[in-house]
């Protein structure tokens, strides 16, 4: 991949758990559609700009600080460090970025599967969405509902048919609300996913 057509940055994620509970993550662009399967709606990304402007704030003061030799940073440059800053760009080794997402946002509700394999399917799928996130400059391509847990866009397949695992095939059909007969081999699935996307 391609990777210095632009500086890679993080984005805030606001998360409402509660009536009073928000809590405000700092993730890189692909992990928002995991944050919206696991979290719904109440997962919104939240920019710099909102992050700093004081609105509905009843007092601001400055506090002076008794063994501050240097000035501090601003509030707008530290949401800057977080966003740029990090150790290892994950765009080198999708496969350790892959298992990172896999520990961090662990197993889905509902499916047994972890979630990130959930919204991505293989890592194979994962590292054809980095590469495309990377040919488009940074710009996250949010087409793929990750709610929807369909391994299709929009009736367009992301990844063929005759490439997907077994599991990928299923999961597909699932969603698609057809019933596997018992027995089908590989050729049966596939045949009834390219009749229900045709």
């Amino acid at each position: 991949m391609n990777k210095g057509k632009f500086q890679l940055r993080r984005i805030f994620v606001q998360i409402q758990r509660g009536i009073t509970d928000r809590t405000l993550v700092c993730v890189f662009p692909w992990e928002v559609p995991i944050l919206s399967e696991i979290h719904g709606s109440s997962a919104t990304e939240v920019s710099i700009d909102e992050l700093t402007s004081m609105n509905g704030a009843i007092r601001v003061t400055t506090q002076k600080l008794r063994q501050a030799t240097d000035p501090l940073p601003g509030l707008r440059e530290q949401y800057e460090a977080m966003a740029t800053s990090m150790e290892d760009n994950p765009l080198e080794n999708p496969e350790l970025e892959y298992q990172r997402l896999g520990m961090v946002y662990g197993m889905h509700n509902d499916v047994a599967l972890p979630n990130v394999e959930k919204v991505y399917g293989s890592l194979q799928q994962f590292r054809m969405m980095l590469t495309q996130f990377v040919r488009n400059g940074g710009v996250m391509d949010y087409k793929r509902e990750a709610t929807s847990g369909s391994i299709l866009d929009d009736g367009d397949e992301s990844v063929p048919i005759a490439e997907m695992s077994l599991n990928e095939l299923r999961a597909a059909l699932k969603n698609a609300g057809i019933t596997q007969p018992k027995g089908a081999t590989r050729a049966d699935l596939e045949d009834l996913l390219t009749t229900a996307t045709a």
